[in-house]
């Protein structure tokens, strides 16, 4: 079983990654695990770039708080 850890702690984005992965590796193949991660930017990014910048920020916090996550 994929285990991935989701950036946010969102019900909807979780589904929304939970049947993303259903629709690539099959239904019940993967154990959604969201977290709540710091962005390292403000709540509402003023630029693309800022935008760009916080989600690469939260994939980073995300990976160290569930390092094991094969996701």
């Amino acid at each position: 079983m994929n285990q991935v850890v989701a950036a946010t702690i969102n019900p909807a984005k979780i589904r929304a990654i939970s049947q993303a992965f259903n629709d690539v590796f099959g239904e019940g193949s993967s154990r959604i695990r969201g977290v709540e991660v710091d962005s390292g930017v403000a709540a509402q990014p003023l630029s693309d770039a800022e935008t760009r910048t916080g989600a690469r920020q939260r994939v980073v916090n995300a990976r160290q708080a569930a390092p094991d996550a094969d996701f």
